[in-house]
């Protein structure tokens, strides 16, 4: 009986069949099928997602009733509208460790992407109805990545020149008229045999600006990471450390710095690896803590640039990451600043997902991770909430949208820090060829 109901099963993927429907196998007892709950471990299409039961040993006991799995009682449906923020490439919101769109304090939404051959910042303060484009940053190409945060009411964005230097902008913001001005702009300097890329950036507690990119030797290909500091609002950069290799060989390597209570943490790629080293908090001295190893991916997601992971940190200091384990599954890993220990990493989808990924903390202390589903040839995103600081997961949301029938790769962004509701910006590729943003907000 237990393949009867397996082989129903591989039927069964290949059936539109609509949710709040119950399955029966006629070859199985009626008591075997269960509505609305989840088979784990199969990539069925969206559509048989959330009918079937869990089988915690496949239907081997012939003859009992399957084990139902938690899922949301109700989840809500979000329909994204469409933006005039297009004419982008294929890296118009990349990488996923880097933060391209912001809540300011008067709750209008700003993004940063790669638009008509460079930066540009867009903001709406209508729920996304309308947008401005309100700067554009000098120096910047079609290439250009870019990260950046907001701190005390000024926006520091590091970016990728077309060079392959690395440029930083300091904006300000007024409230008054929802618009931005370019106060400063300076180049980091670099020896010419290395191509940064990938930067990050955080602003410590005393107004220290911290950066770290990969740097390429432009000869060999080989990747390293390289950390620099300024204390004069980017007039000057001291290196703390160019010394994080690539021990794979293979080029995929990214870092994320992040600002802590001791000074800064780096939490990089390496290989199929991610990782964590801490810094003292005298930058100056260059001293490095030792380097920690917190996941092990598998390898069936292909990230060449190992970019595929996002991190926030929470009022307490605790560092919350979302990433993919390498065998399709979003992955939740949380810092915990009391114990300076990391937990062990938690899967959160049970369904192939999170090739892209983003995580966010509401002005409530909610967190949210809002990813790619991909199953079955269907293609939507969802987000799922956790309301006990990382302990429990549940999807809230699931996000569609109708303007283009196959948006190609799921990029998505969130801000890292919002209010009420968590804006979501996904890109689609129309039939023209190129990008642009659809948007969602989820309340």
């Amino acid at each position: 009986m237990a393949e009867d109901f397996l082989l129903e099963l591989t039927s069964f993927e290949s059936l539109g069949v609509g949710s709040g429907l119950s399955f029966y196998n006629l070859d199985v007892a009626a008591e075997l099928a269960l509505p609305l709950v989840e088979w784990l471990d199969l990539d069925l299409p969206p559509a048989a997602q959330g009918l079937l039961a869990t089988s915690m040993d496949l239907g081997e006991r012939a003859g009992a009733p399957l084990e139902a799995s938690s899922l949301s009682d109700s989840v809500d449906v979000v329909t994204g509208i469409p933006t005039t923020i297009t004419n982008g490439n294929e890296g118009m919101i990349s990488s996923r460790f880097q933060d391209h769109s912001w809540v300011t304090d008067d709750g209008a939404v700003h993004v940063m992407a790669n638009t008509n051959g460079h930066l540009s910042l867009y903001s709406s303060d209508d729920s996304g109805l309308t947008w401005e484009e309100t700067a554009t940053l000098e120096n910047s190409s079609g290439s250009s990545r870019a990260d950046g945060l907001i701190v005390d009411g000024k926006l520091y964005e590091v970016y990728t020149t077309g060079n392959g230097g690395v440029a930083l902008s300091i904006l300000s913001y007024s409230e008054d008229d929802v618009s931005w001005t370019v106060d400063s702009t300076s180049v980091y300097s670099s020896p010419s045999s290395l191509r940064l890329e990938r930067p990050s950036i955080t602003v410590t507690e005393d107004g220290t600006i911290v950066v770290a990119c990969t740097a390429t030797d432009r000869a060999t290909g080989q990747a390293s990471l390289r950390v620099s500091y300024s204390e004069d609002q980017g007039s000057t950069w001291t290196i703390v450390d160019q010394g994080v290799e690539n021990t794979k060989g293979d080029g995929r390597m990214s870092g994320d710095i992040i600002a802590t209570d001791d000074g800064v943490g780096l939490l990089y790629t390496n290989g199929n690896t991610l990782n964590w080293i801490d810094y003292s908090e005298d930058g100056a001295t260059g001293a490095k803590l030792e380097s920690e190893r917190i996941l092990v991916k598998g390898d069936t997601q292909k990230d060449p640039n190992g970019t595929h992971f996002s991190s926030v940190t929470d009022e307490e200091g605790n560092i919350h990451v979302a990433t993919n384990n390498g065998e399709q599954r979003v992955v939740y890993l949380r810092y915990d600043n009391a114990t300076d220990t990391w937990d062990d990493p938690v899967e959160i989808t049970s369904y192939r997902s999170g090739s892209y990924m983003q995580i966010s903390i509401l002005d409530d202390g909610s967190i949210h991770i809002a990813y790619e589903v991909n199953a079955g040839g269907e293609q939507f995103l969802e987000v799922s909430e956790s309301v006990d600081g990382g302990d429990s997961w549940a999807v809230e949301a699931r996000l569609t949208q109708d303007i283009v029938e196959n948006p190609g790769n799921a990029r998505l962004e969130t801000p890292a820090y919002a209010k009420d509701t968590l804006p979501v910006f996904q890109q689609v590729e129309p039939t023209n060829g190129f990008n642009s943003l659809v948007y969602y907000e989820v309340a």
